[in-house]
């Protein structure tokens, strides 16, 4: 396309506003991200250098019991990680109870110890909470903020009684110290891997700890519920992962051998892990000593030889969609072509339209929001009959089918790779959250579909027909929802839900039954872990497998026209802090929603009324002929 003079777009590099629950120490302060966007302030150029060892005190005889409290959460901040120092703080009987690996707390800054008729408190400031995977799981409660120590008299010293199950450190502390990563599983179906975001330590045991990790958490999945992993039951890790100098990661592995039709999965899935450490170009599996082969047969697997199983969609459509005046377009340079088929024609006005993954299917939102269209695409239409007032001929196909009727009021809808189609109706007693599994093939039959089942059912219907699944949600269910996401490996579901002061981002895990069927979410939560006053969400799009775009307008904007300023931040999807997270502010001409995708090689842009705004760039764009109403990547 060809650039238009850029116009006002201002690039913050800190604000003071906070995707996650960690608010600033000085200058912005968060747990590192990784990802597309750009970390700086204060805790991310600190992450950059090496932490800084740290060699904790001891008791010293005669200690107060506020002394020996501050002693104790100074001494977990040792450095290499020790548990040694900070067990001489506790009773014999606590110190051989004690299990500090449980759970991460960290904090932005706390209070002096208080002693309150013997027993002590110290209140956290900023604290979150990780598993002991060190999987984000949100901010403390106030109540659980405030840490109380009872303390016993041990030959005359004072020792903590009680303490709690976790590593408890600055934030500061944890950023230097450990990275952002991402352990790879597989969809219930076991058709594309699903991300799962974690905290592992920095520097050379890198790939040890992402194996160790990966282990770990596929020994605890729930089978088959929301993710699986491809490794056997009862397989540990062993005792390190080295890196060859040509780059290999060798991983030892004890337990069962898989099976040989396994050893692809398991392949792949260790190798979508171990590709975030740089050094790591290809792995070879061992099992109790014994070599794993790969696919092909070979001793060694290249780490980007898991193509098919990428979680941003493997063989996804990259095109970019548009609509204008009703009709479906296809990005073509600065031009806006027709797509061939039915929804290329404005035989039908159509609203809300998404594609499914590979580029051939399209669901639209017709009849005032009461009823679902879908319907094949064709390639686009010669160019030279692009531009406003003309449509592309469709040739002869199937005419659009009518999966969904009686509705109140669809949002636009999404595409998993399962070829699910997502839907929220909003009806008078809230959002209702809804899945049309149409398959690979689509619906055949018209008309409106014979019956709906609630999550957990199977259904039955005409032969041909489509099944409508009412997917309990709860915090969604029975809201108001202004928008919503369906991420492409099918396990997450974001919504928007306006409140009177605020709107809130939810992200809730896509949970199916042994049969395939969704049941319900699970852990929803909200991304924005510390409520934001004012917030008003515009629009919300995927920018990564694990990172959502998120434009909101100032206040004084006026959310339903679009106009004002608008602020356009990275938020992670489970929630955790993050670093400077602001992409641009934009005094827009209209914001209309966003146009990004989870492919981190395909630009995300701002959509206003006359264009787009590409979010890395700055630079702004235009169309040939009348500007489209809204725009869309696949999914």
């Amino acid at each position: 396309m060809t650039p238009r003079p850029r116009q006002r777009v201002a690039v913050l590099t800190c604000v003071a506003w906070v995707v996650g629950p960690v608010l600033a120490l000085t200058s912005c302060t968060s747990l590192p991200e990784q990802g597309p966007v750009r970390s700086t302030g204060a805790e991310a150029r600190a992450a950059e250098g090496r932490a800084s060892d740290i060699t904790p005190a001891p008791p010293v005889p005669g200690a107060t019991r506020a002394e020996i409290v501050d002693g104790f959460l100074r001494a977990m901040t040792a450095s290499p990680i020790r548990e040694e120092v900070a067990a001489q703080f506790l009773t014999d009987q606590a110190a051989s109870g004690w299990a500090p690996d449980r759970a991460t707390i960290t904090y932005e800054g706390r209070g002096n110890p208080i002693d309150r008729g013997g027993l002590v408190t110290v209140a956290l400031d900023g604290a979150d909470r990780l598993d002991r995977d060190r999987a984000y799981q949100g901010p403390l409660g106030a109540d659980a903020a405030e840490l109380v120590w009872r303390l016993r008299l041990v030959a005359g010293e004072w020792r903590i009684d009680n303490p709690p199950d976790a590593l408890i450190v600055p934030l500061t502390w944890f950023v230097q110290r450990f990275r952002r990563a991402d352990l790879y599983f597989y969809d219930p179906s076991g058709r594309i891997l699903v991300p799962q975001p974690v905290y592992v330590p920095r520097g050379e045991q890198l790939a040890s700890s992402l194996v160790t990790g990966l282990v770990g958490i596929g020994a605890r999945l729930a089978p088959g519920r929301v993710m699986r992993t491809a490794l056997p039951p009862g397989t540990a890790a062993g005792l390190g992962v080295p890196v060859t100098a040509d780059g290999v990661a060798q991983v030892t592995l004890t337990g069962a051998a898989p099976e040989p039709a396994a050893a692809a999965d398991i392949y792949a899935q260790v190798a979508w892990t171990l590709r975030q450490d740089p050094r790591v170009t290809a792995v070879q599996l061992t099992v109790d000593g014994v070599l794993v082969p790969t696919p092909d047969g070979g001793a060694t697997y290249p780490v980007e030889d898991a193509a098919s199983v990428d979680p941003a969609g493997s063989g996804a459509d990259p095109s970019l969609f548009a609509l204008r005046g009703g009709v479906l377009t296809r990005r073509e340079g600065n031009e806006l072509v027709p797509v061939a088929g039915p929804f290329g024609t404005r035989a039908r006005e159509l609203a809300a339209v998404a594609v499914d993954l590979p580029g051939q299917r399209a669901a639209a939102v017709g009849d005032g929001g009461r009823s679902l269209v879908v319907g094949p695409l064709g390639p686009p239409a010669p160019a030279g009959l692009a531009g406003a007032g003309t449509t592309a001929p469709a040739p002869p196909q199937r005419p659009l089918r009518r999966p969904l009727t009686g509705a109140t009021d669809l949002l636009r809808p999404g595409w998993d790779v399962l070829g699910r189609l997502w839907t929220i109706d909003r009806t008078p007693a809230g959002a209702v959250v809804r899945y049309l599994d149409l398959g690979p093939g689509g619906a055949d039959a018209d008309g409106p579909v014979p019956g709906e089942t609630d999550a957990g059912g199977t259904g039955t219907g005409d032969a041909g027909s489509v099944t409508v699944h009412t997917v309990r949600a709860p915090g969604i269910s029975g809201r108001r929802v202004s928008s919503f996401l369906v991420s492409r490996d099918g396990t997450r579901l974001v919504a928007v839900v306006q409140g009177r002061r605020a709107d809130q981002v939810l992200v809730g895990r896509i949970e199916v039954d042994a049969g395939g069927v969704v049941r319900r979410l699970v852990d929803v939560r909200p991304l924005l872990g510390r409520a934001l006053p004012d917030l008003r969400v515009r629009a919300v799009a995927w920018t990564s497998p694990t990172t959502l775009a998120v434009a909101s307008v100032l206040p004084g904007g006026a959310v339903a026209a679009g106009a004002g300023a608008v602020e356009v931040r990275s938020v992670p999807v489970d929630g955790a802090p993050a670093a400077t997270t602001t992409l641009a502010t934009v005094l827009a001409d209209g914001v209309r929603g966003l146009a990004a995708t989870p492919t981190p090689d395909l630009p995300a842009y701002l959509v206003t009324a006359t264009g787009l705004v590409d979010l890395a760039t700055d630079a702004r764009y235009g169309f040939v002929g009348d500007a489209p109403s809204a725009v869309t990547y696949v999914g």
